[in-house]
């Protein structure tokens, strides 16, 4: 946020270069993380959901609120995916996060894309106006510095590679559970079963219906957002890797079902 705040949101040149690195870096992961999963060097344990559910705390009730009264039902749904994917993803790399600040984090990292409440896009990063007014929400609500360290998670999201070793876990999970939902990146890293688990409790329906008329609108000048919309980033060019996978997994869910009705049956016909 401090970045922010002190740029308006807006990028320098050199800037600019380290976010479209940053993008090639998540579209070459997403390529590196299937070839490994074809050659079977990638096979995530599967996680029951139950599991990753945070805290029932007074800090995580008062972000679900903010987040609940700022989104729509397909946005807040994203946000969950969010944390489900960033917590699944960190399992699998052994990354090691506090379930409270990183809900509250996940929860609330898309606020500033409601213009009422984020304000005008095209006057502000709406990544900074989240994590702003997520830091001031809950803030008011007594959390200390736990407040501006969701906030700077929320700000953070939108570099899209955040290095776990240049930030706290909390920034780089924000990053990787949003990133799945929208780009696909590391859905490799999910076992099928909780991917299907988890787009069974937070359903992506809707979801780029959702964002497209938001994208579509004029961002700041030189922000991330306006930047990532230029290249292209969110273009999609066929199934996306999270559908794939979850096709995929139907269908071997429907063989297997085949194969144990086919195996249950008896092939001679009982005699009268």
């Amino acid at each position: 946020m401090a970045w922010a705040d002190r740029t308006g949101g807006r990028l320098s040149a050199d800037e600019k270069i380290a976010l479209a690195r940053n993008l090639a870096s998540l579209r070459a992961e997403i390529v590196f993380d299937e070839a490994r999963y074809r050659l079977g060097l990638l096979r995530p344990a599967k996680i029951e959901l139950d599991i990753l559910t945070p805290p029932d705390t007074q800090f995580v009730r008062d972000a679900d609120e903010f987040a609940r009264s700022a989104c729509s039902d397909v946005l807040w749904a994203h946000c969950l995916r969010t944390y489900y994917f960033g917590a699944q993803v960190a399992a699998f790399d052994g990354i090691k996060f506090d379930r409270e600040l990183f809900y509250a984090a996940a929860i609330c990292h898309d606020v500033g894309v409601n213009e009422d409440v984020g304000g005008p896009v095209a006057a502000c990063c709406f990544a900074h106006s989240g994590g702003r007014l997520t830091c001031e929400r809950l803030a008011n609500k007594g959390h200390g510095e736990w407040s501006v360290r969701a906030g700077d998670a929320i700000s953070t999201h939108m570099n899209l590679v955040v290095p776990p070793d240049q930030y706290p876990s909390e920034c780089t999970l924000v990053a990787v559970g949003a990133t799945c939902d929208i780009f696909g990146a590391y859905v490799r890293r999910i076992e099928p079963m909780t991917l299907a688990a988890t787009v069974e409790r937070a359903p992506r329906t809707g979801l780029f219906e959702a964002f497209g008329p938001f994208l579509a609108k004029p961002h700041l000048d030189d922000s991330r957002t306006a930047l990532l919309v230029q290249m292209g980033a969110f273009e999609s060019n066929g199934t996306h890797p999270v559908e794939s996978v979850l096709a995929s997994q139907r269908s071997a869910d429907a063989n297997n079902a085949t194969e144990q009705g086919i195996g249950s049956a008896s092939p001679f016909r009982k005699g009268n």
